[in-house]
């Protein structure tokens, strides 16, 4: 249940414009827009640290299990802080994770760099209450009761949606039996120890941080558990917007305030808190504790707290930076606190991406050519639609090799994104009448409670292009010229070459008609014998140096086909000759005979 503390005619009067549907909200004058959506079941809020069926804080049924969100921790000694878990891959690869941390925070029984006791303890020589200055709360090593001695806290960050974000977070404690108090505050600020063994915190709370307190009561039964939110403006005024840093002049005075606003249905729905009110539940994948330092097996009853808040759905604006879980010793919200743990740095915040698609681009674009950008914005591939984005035009001279990352000349006026995350400005041609490359940049802003993170943009590529006096064209022509020349008679004269020839033995048969006349008979006929054809070898032998000119048919060699005809002719010759011879010898010898 919620516990209210302060202006009930202010929540009431809120209540009443919730019941009456309305869709905003006052807390005073506060503007608020709440949905009262509970966490989503990313993670179990049951009253244990394992998982029963998805993810939990750790494995089900210890290391070998499954779903769990933190594991590898391991016990040192009694006076040592044993080493802290890491995320798992189960926890870090699920859609929509942001973020996680694990703190284990030491005992006062260890003993650590700064020496023996606990080094976050605040020492209430300060501010040390809800509502005080932060940078007036102080803290020194030392020993803490235990019924307020912290000993691990866990957190994980979480985006069920590209535009919703929610923060689940937990803490175990070593004594339950006595009054004692939990407080969870998410700050928007960064909020640091300055300092390391001692000094005080350094930062700011900023207006709609929330703080939400679970009470034991009763020798340490749980009591029941409240929100509340920081005001920078009294109720009766208008509020800053989200995320304005305001603190009170001085501690326990101004103002700036924590606002109880359990009693805002819508918040009180945002909020979620478990505790093992019922019996011990198993350790997880790290070192549990006992007051002594020795490690245990299991939580004792009330030893367990564990939450979570959908920031979106509660009316919480913009984005935390820390989560800084205490202890106080009393039921009093404005008790001294007494130990810390962290504070923990985490930020539900997204940064949305930037996609610019710019025209012209490229080189060889005359001077004075318009030009324009568009940018789309999303997150997670869902368009933006909230939101501004400032354009700007880096002339030549100050380009840089990451393109326009600073200065240049902004373009118009800071243009809304439309229903598709788009934005775009029309550059004038004056702007760019120098000869030189130009590069874009964009800048987006985001409207307060987004929940996104401002973002820019700009590249040396896509997002640039140069400028020239005149367009210079390069013109590639493929051409085929098909000629056709009348046949020409070309005369090469060649000067005279010198060749040695060897010839092979060669074998000439050489037919020599040698008539032989013969005187027979009475009437004296003379009869002419040729002889057989008689074989000569010519031995080889080479000629002499040949001057040879080019060729013409008639020189060419003949081939053996070529002169066999020419023998046959000359055979036939001889015989010719022969009969005349014959021919001729009857008529000297009747010459003689007369």
């Amino acid at each position: 249940m919620f516990l209210s503390r302060r202006n009930a005619a202010a929540r009431a009067a809120a209540a009443a414009l919730i019941a009456a549907g309305a869709t905003t909200f006052l807390v005073g004058t506060l503007l608020a827009t709440p949905s009262g959506a509970a966490p989503s079941s990313f993670m179990e809020l049951d009253g244990n640290v394992r998982s029963d069926a998805t993810l939990d804080w750790a494995r089900s049924g210890g290391p070998s299990g499954t779903n769990g969100a933190f594991d590898g921790g391991a016990f040192v000694d009694a006076t040592t802080p044993p080493t802290p878990p890491t995320a798992t891959a189960t926890l870090t690869g699920a859609p929509g994770f942001v973020g996680a941390a694990f703190v284990v925070d030491p005992l006062d029984v260890d003993t650590t760099a700064c020496g023996a006791g606990d080094p976050t303890v605040f020492t209430g020589q300060g501010g040390e209450k809800n509502g005080d200055r932060l940078d007036g709360m102080t803290f020194s090593t030392a020993a803490v009761a235990n019924k307020d001695d912290l000993s691990d806290v866990y957190a994980v960050i979480h985006r069920p949606t590209a535009l919703t974000s929610e923060v689940f977070f937990g803490a175990e404690r070593v004594r339950t039996d006595g009054d004692s108090h939990i407080d969870f505050e998410l700050l928007h600020a960064s909020v640091t120890r300055a300092g390391g063994c001692s000094g005080s915190l350094a930062g700011s709370r900023s207006q709609g941080d929330i703080l939400v307190s679970v009470d034991f009561t009763n020798g340490g039964d749980l009591a029941g558990t409240s929100v509340h939110q920081w005001h920078c403006a009294d109720e009766a005024d208008t509020q800053p917007a989200d995320g304005t840093a305001c603190d009170p002049a001085s501690n326990g005075q101004g103002v700036p305030h924590y606002e109880d606003v359990s009693g805002v249905a819508a918040i009180a729905a945002a909020v979620s808190v478990r505790v093992n009110d019922a019996a011990a539940v198993p350790c997880g994948g790290w070192a549990c504790r006992a007051t002594d330092g020795a490690e245990i097996s299991s939580l004792p009853v009330n030893a367990l707290v564990e939450g979570g808040i959908d920031l979106s759905s509660s009316g919480f604006a913009g984005c935390t930076a820390t989560l800084l879980p205490h202890t106080r010793t009393a039921q009093s919200f404005t008790s001294t606190l007494k130990d810390f743990a962290g504070p923990v740095p985490i930020d539900v915040c997204a940064t949305p991406g930037l996609a610019t698609t710019s025209s012209p681009t490229g080189g060889d674009v005359l001077a004075a050519t318009p030009a324009s950008d568009t940018v789309t914005v999303t997150v997670a591939g869902t368009p933006v639609t909230s939101g501004t984005v400032t354009f700007f035009l880096c002339q030549p001279n100050q380009v840089t090799s990451a393109g326009c990352p600073t200065g240049g000349t902004q373009i118009g006026t800071a243009r809304t994104l439309d229903a598709s995350g788009h934005a775009s400005p029309e550059v004038s041609a004056s702007v760019t009448s120098s000869i030189g490359t130009y590069c874009w940049r964009a800048e987006y802003t985001p409207t307060g409670g987004s929940g996104l993170k401002a973002a820019t943009h700009t590249n040396a590529g896509s997002e640039c292009f140069t400028t020239v006096s005149e367009a210079t064209t390069t013109t590639t022509t493929t051409t085929t010229t098909t000629t056709t020349q009348p046949p020409t008679t070309t005369t090469t004269t060649q000067p005279p070459a010198t060749t040695t020839t060897t010839k092979p033995p060669a074998t000439t048969t050489s037919t020599v008609a040698q008539p032989t006349t013969t005187t027979s008979g009475p009437i004296g006929i003379s009869t002419t014998t040729i002889q057989r054809p008689t074989t000569t070898t010519i031995a080889p032998q080479v000629l002499g140096t040949v001057l040879t000119a080019p060729a013409t048919v008639d020189q060419l060699p003949r081939t053996g086909a070529s002169i066999r005809p020419l023998l046959i002719l000359a055979g036939l010759a001889m015989m010719v000759g022969g009969c005349l011879v014959l021919g001729a010898h009857p008529r000297r010898a009747h010459d003689g005979g007369r």
